[in-house]
């Protein structure tokens, strides 16, 4: 199958985590007592750990029925300290039988390491040029779309120069109402210039704030059942 990238509001792609993190990752049973008595349920994660420089890092794997093998989709979260397990995203995909994970970075949920946030808020406190801390947050690795970190124009930068290289098909998506529509505005052009199956699409509002319009739209059942189905149909058409 070949890879694709999904970029919905909530800064979802996949990520270069390699394939035998992924398969060490199936293979590691849970290291939690909560989660070893959800076992029973077939829809339950499994907690897991991959390696990361010196770090050992966590996160949650949710698996279809079968024995596979699976595409996998990977959730890469956005800056929220507690991104969770996801478990809307997960049944969505296990049902269309992905496996799912939603590994968790460095400082962030059940993962160990400085958290993304405090290093930029340490960084900007004493180094007052704005173009040096954009690119101190480039540097840190934020994920695309970034629609509440639009007004960073080294990230935009950033993000322009990786859809222009981008080998595999992208798919950008948006809610109307997301913090900023920026990443449609300048991403989506672009992508739709590298022909089909890339393709750009901003939906109706969802909800009536903006976090709605970027979390809920993104991860809720909700928003899953307007732009679910064609998801789908670019996977399919990736996938040829």
């Amino acid at each position: 199958m070949k890879r694709m990238c999904l970029l919905p509001a909530l800064l979802i792609t996949l990520v270069s985590v390699s394939l035998p993190i992924l398969l060490r990752a199936l293979a590691e049973s849970t290291r939690q007592n909560e989660l070893s008595r959800q076992e029973t349920d077939p829809g339950a994660p499994k907690f897991v750990s991959f390696p990361s420089g010196d770090l050992t890092l966590h996160g949650f794997l949710y698996k279809p029925e079968g024995d596979g093998p699976f595409p996998a989709i990977i959730w890469n979260h956005g800056s929220e300290k507690l991104p969770g397990q996801q478990p809307e995203l997960a049944r969505f995909y296990t049902k269309q039988g992905f496996v799912f994970f939603t590994p968790h970075r460095h400082g962030q949920g059940r993962s160990p390491g400085a958290y993304i946030e405090d290093l930029i808020e340490k960084y900007a406190a004493t180094e007052k040029n704005r173009t040096s801390v954009g690119k101190y947050v480039v540097k840190l690795a934020p994920f695309a779309p970034a629609a509440k970190s639009w007004a960073n124009t080294e990230l935009r930068k950033r993000l322009l120069e990786a859809v222009r290289d981008a080998k595999s098909p992208l798919f950008l998506i948006q809610a109307q109402n997301d913090y900023s529509l920026g990443p449609s505005e300048g991403l989506g052009p672009v992508i739709k210039r590298k022909g089909p199956p890339n393709q750009a699409k901003v939906y109706p509002p969802y909800g009536t704030t903006p976090q709605e319009g970027h979390y809920g739209f993104a991860t809720k059942e909700g928003g899953i059942a307007i732009w679910g189905s064609e998801v789908l149909d670019f996977f399919r058409a990736a996938s040829r």
